[in-house]
C-alpha cells in the first residue's frame, strides 16, 4: 500500500506558497503542539481511521478508503494578519487535497481563535480513495 500520509506531506511543501509561511520542521504527523508552545505557522496531518477496503470485485477490495484530519494553527503577530493567512492556507489544503490526491472534504471544526495565546485553529477533514498497488 503507498504511504498516504507522506503524499500529503510531499503536496504540502510542494506548494510554494504554503511553505512561503510554514517552515517544514512544523510540519507534523499526529503530534498536536500546546497552544502556549506554538511560535510559527504550524499543520498538523492526522489519519482518523485506518484505512477501510472499498469498491469490490472478484471478492476483493480494489480501492482503500482513507480518512484525514489536517489542522493549521497560525499565530498572531506583528505584520501578519492571522486570520486571512489562516483562511488561506485552508483553502490551498482543500485544492491541494481535491486536485493532487482526489481527496474531498468531508467536514470541519469551527475556526476558532484562542484569544491566550493569539492563535488562529482551523482544521478540515478529508476523505478520498487510492486504488490498491501490490
Amino acid at each position: 500500500m503507498e504511504d498516504i500520509m507522506m503524499k500529503i506531506y510531499n503536496a504540502i511543501i510542494d506548494n510554494q506558497e504554503i511553505m512561503n509561511n510554514v517552515n517544514k520542521s512544523d510540519i507534523k504527523f499526529y503530534d498536536y503542539p500546546n497552544a502556549q508552545e506554538i511560535t510559527n505557522t504550524c499543520i498538523v496531518i492526522d489519519p482518523l481511521d485506518t484505512p477501510k477496503p472499498s469498491d469490490f470485485a472478484d471478492d476483493d477490495n480494489l480501492t482503500y478508503e482513507y480518512l484525514y484530519q489536517i489542522d493549521i494553527f497560525v499565530k498572531q503577530d506583528k505584520g501578519i494578519n492571522g486570520r486571512a493567512l489562516s483562511d488561506r492556507l485552508v483553502f490551498l489544503l482543500q485544492r491541494i487535497m481535491w486536485e493532487q490526491l482526489g481527496f474531498g472534504e468531508t467536514s470541519s471544526i469551527k475556526p476558532e481563535y484562542i484569544k491566550d495565546f493569539k492563535l488562529y485553529h482551523q482544521a478540515k477533514r478529508f476523505e478520498g480513495k487510492q486504488y490498491y498497488k501490490i
